[in-house]
């Protein structure tokens, strides 16, 4: 089974427009984060999510084809869960990067934890087991040495 196939059951617009909104999100935030300075990262956040959210809806409103658009350019509407897989790898890796190992894996612990309650997946026990692993590693990893006196 190929890396990515995970995501293979979304239908390819919705991925698509999820790409789409992180990709408004990321250079609107970058753009009113150099704005309004370092210190009002939370009104940029909330402007870029609000102007994300509504350039989405206009494309979702104006019903553009994103498989149509996909095949025209030579792509088959397969290739966009494989590569949505190997940009949350990339991703992983540069979170792990900006952030400590530690953090990275409470986060996925506790998102494999929060998955295993939806529909998603058939096998509830595996995610939870390996999300309270990912924890109890996070809390290993993030726990400061101490300093004796």
């Amino acid at each position: 089974m190929a890396f990515g196939y995970g995501l293979g059951f979304y239908n390819t617009d919705i991925l698509t427009y999820a790409a789409v909104f992180l990709i408004f999100f990321s250079l609107v935030f970058f753009s009113l984060s150099k704005f309004f300075g370092k210190k009002q990262k939370g009104i940029s956040a909330i402007i870029s999510l609000a102007i994300s959210f509504l350039a989405v809806q206009g494309l979702s409103r104006a019903n553009i084809s994103f498989a149509n658009l996909f095949y025209r350019i030579g792509l088959t509407d397969a290739i966009l869960p494989i590569a949505l897989g190997i940009i949350i790898l990339i991703l992983i890796i540069v979170i792990t990067k900006k952030i400590k190992a530690g953090p990275l894996f409470a986060i996925l612990g506790v998102g494999l934890i929060a998955i295993s309650f939806t529909n998603l997946i058939y096998e509830k026990f595996l995610p939870v087991l390996i999300g309270i692993i990912l924890i109890v590693i996070s809390f290993f990893m993030m726990k400061k040495p101490r300093t004796r006196p």
